[in-house]
């Protein structure tokens, strides 16, 4: 690191040269040291927000065009990075636009970036609002990159059209709708939240290359890493056909309105038949998302529509359902809107695509099921659903030991589940829970809706607390619905159960039924009654 560099990110002073003036300055004085300071990495390929005597790192200004300009600079240049040094620094509409092999960095949670109400920004509390990223290309509804104005520098430059390789990391991201002080000398009030700004997201990438002849590659590989976001309507949305090749990392999501973090159109997003799902091929990494669906509507922490997507070491917790115990267990129907479907509401995880992975993944706490399973070929490995339904994330119409751990829908064909584990750990006086709080959490450890089918659960593990003391009062642990076709092989705990399609055509023939609840080994076929254990 530079003297340059570490200066400006022990002191977080302003350096003294304009960055419109360094990039001459550095190419013909790149040797000279002046006051013990050498200007080597003020180049044309980096900035320091700072360099800018305007700029003020206080959050006393609003910052955005010069946020903008630089990374204008630096695209014009043909890439580099902008540095955003330790300060508040505070942002409006319409907010900061990602270009081409430009990265952004700060210094992690001493560097945050305050969007402020102004500009054009048009606020609005309804299911698919619009929403705009404080960092982003496009928006929520419109996919980018945004076409320049006549007359804006590099209009007609291709970095405009085809941002590549562009990146945020290392800083916060929150929002501060009222407008409130945010600079107290005290520790715990510069870490307190604001009310949520509705239809501001923390990122949002909806990358699109329409024309192809600004498409030097097939996709953007934006990245994404360290960051941590407050307040907003949604996390992260990345929803771009060209958001793909990604990797995204360690991103810390608390408090938004609507999801927490958002992979894939969702279903009737309205820019589906322009540019597709979008966001498949990406890699997910030590994401942890909590506090979404304040709004009380039908959103989860995580929702997945994209497909052939890695996630490893992640968590969705302490998500919030308002809506009834019943409307959980209502089917998701062909064709309607994500946002009608009821099955997600206050969920951690909520996955609606195929050929994804889950590897190490928790949900945990949340007010609706922990997970969703509701499309084909996926596979969860080593994956936790734990106390759904919690005492402490219900409200309204919703309860306590209603939902589901792990929730598997007849959507769900193909799909493999190797060693999934619920767990109801909590007991009444648990530390400083009160005696008189139920905190049974879920009432299912694993519920299959009817006609589930070509389903694998292979060292399945359902724990409940309470059940071991009242096994005949709690939760049950398992729950299959009718069906009448294709395979199960289910292992949950001493419980098996195996079909293949020649068994349940012979069954069906003999009218036979079995099922014994204190055997290991049950066979058959079930053409109206439902499975409880």
């Amino acid at each position: 690191m530079s003297a340059l560099s570490r200066r400006s990110m022990i002191a977080g002073a302003a350096l003294s040269v304009p960055f419109a003036s360094a990039m001459v300055y550095a190419d013909a004085h790149a040797d000279e040291v002046q006051g013990g300071i050498t200007p080597q990495n003020h180049t044309k390929n980096y900035i320091n927000l700072l360099s800018n005597p305007q700029v003020k790192a206080d959050g006393s200004q609003d910052c955005t065009q010069a946020i903008n300009d630089a990374v204008r600079t630096l695209a014009s240049a043909g890439g580099g990075a902008l540095e955003i040094p330790a300060g508040k620094y505070r942002v409006s509409a319409p907010f900061i636009q990602l270009l081409d092999r430009v990265e952004i960095f700060g210094h992690g949670k001493a560097t945050q970036i305050i969007a402020h109400p102004g500009g054009d920004l048009v606020q609005k509390d309804e299911d698919e609002a619009e929403c705009v990223g404080v960092f982003h290309v496009g928006s929520y509804l419109v996919a980018g990159p945004e076409k320049p104005k006549p007359g804006d520098k590099g209009a007609n430059q291709w970095f405009s059209e085809a941002p590549m390789r562009f990146g945020v990391r290392d800083l916060v991201i929150r929002t501060n709708a009222d407008n409130v002080r945010l600079n107290r000398d005290d520790p715990y009030s510069r870490a307190r939240h604001t009310p949520i700004m509705k239809s501001v997201a923390g990122v949002i990438l909806h990358t699109y290359y329409a024309n192809k002849n600004y498409r030097p590659e097939p996709e953007a590989v934006a990245t994404l890493e360290n960051l941590e976001i407050w307040d907003t309507d949604m996390g992260v949305a990345i929803l771009g056909l060209h958001d793909r090749a990604m990797k995204v990392h360690d991103i810390r999501v608390r408090m938004t309105w609507r999801q927490g973090f958002l992979v894939g159109k969702p279903i009737g997003h309205k820019a589906i038949n322009v540019d597709g799902i979008g966001a498949a091929d990406n890699k997910f990494s030590m994401l942890d998302v909590s506090d979404a669906n304040k709004c009380g509507r039908n959103y989860a922490g995580i929702e997945v529509y994209a497909s052939q997507c890695k996630f490893s070491q992640s968590t969705s917790w302490y998500n919030h359902r308002y809506s009834s115990g019943e409307s959980l267990y209502q089917s998701r129907q062909e064709g309607k809107p994500h946002y009608a479907y009821a099955g997600k509401a206050g969920a951690g995880w909520y996955v609606a695509a195929s050929r994804n992975m889950f590897i190490g993944c928790t949900a945990q706490e949340n007010g609706g099921h922990g997970w969703v399973s509701d499309f084909e070929r996926n596979i969860f490995d080593g994956c936790i659903g734990e106390s759904s339904s919690y005492f402490d994330t219900v409200h309204g119409q919703a309860q306590n030991n209603q939902a589901a751990n792990w929730y598997i829908s007849n959507w769900s064909h193909e799909c493999k589940f190797i060693a999934p584990r619920s767990d109801n750990p909590h007991k009444v006086g648990d530390g400083a829970v009160k005696a008189e709080k139920d905190v049974r959490a879920a009432r299912w450890g694993f519920y299959f809706e009817q006609n589930c089918r070509d389903i694998v659960v292979v060292g399945g593990d359902a724990y409940d607390e309470h059940r071991k003391k009242h096994p005949d009062n709690y939760s049950w642990k398992v729950h299959f619905g009718p069906w009448r076709a294709g395979y199960m092989d289910v292992t949950i705990n001493n419980f098996v159960m195996r079909y293949g399609m020649y068994d349940i055509e012979e069954e069906s023939k003999k009218n036979r039924k079995y099922f014994d609840k204190n055997s290991n080994y049950s066979r058959g076929i079930y053409e109206s009654n439902s499975v409880e254990f």
